[in-house]
């Protein structure tokens, strides 16, 4: 497969009730980046090769908004399907924003296998409401 670098950038904008104080923490230990700006708590896990969704959560509800273990991403290249199964190694996590007052992390990946050559960077952000 031809060496091809594809850089996609995919922002979870999520509104939340504005408060003063609100900020957003990211923290990527033991293969788990967890997203959480005091409303929401968003959790993506990496294992055996592979991104997928952990859960979705509003502040004091204990109720998973995503079926835990789904596709985190997913894409077509040269008709074949390219997801976070597909096998990836994890390049880094680092904190990002933008000039709409979002903040979260991206998470740089490259891949493994059918997905060899392609690099991916995710951006996970909140936003105040």
């Amino acid at each position: 497969m031809k060496r091809s670098v594809f850089a996609i950038s995919i922002f979870l904008g999520l509104q939340i009730v504005q408060q003063s104080e609100s900020q957003t923490l990211y923290k990527f230990s033991n293969n788990c980046l967890t997203i959480d700006n005091g409303f929401i708590s968003r959790i993506i896990n990496f294992s055996n090769d592979s991104v997928f969704s952990g859960g979705l959560y509003l502040r004091g509800i204990e109720r998973n908004y995503l079926q835990p273990r789904s596709d985190e991403f997913q894409l077509i290249l040269n008709d074949e399907k390219i997801s976070g199964y597909t096998g990836w190694k994890i390049v880094s996590c680092y904190p990002e924003s933008d000039g709409h007052n979002g903040n979260g992390a991206v998470l740089k990946l490259t891949g493994k296998g059918l997905a060899e050559g392609i690099e991916i960077s995710i951006s996970y952000l909140t936003y105040p409401g």
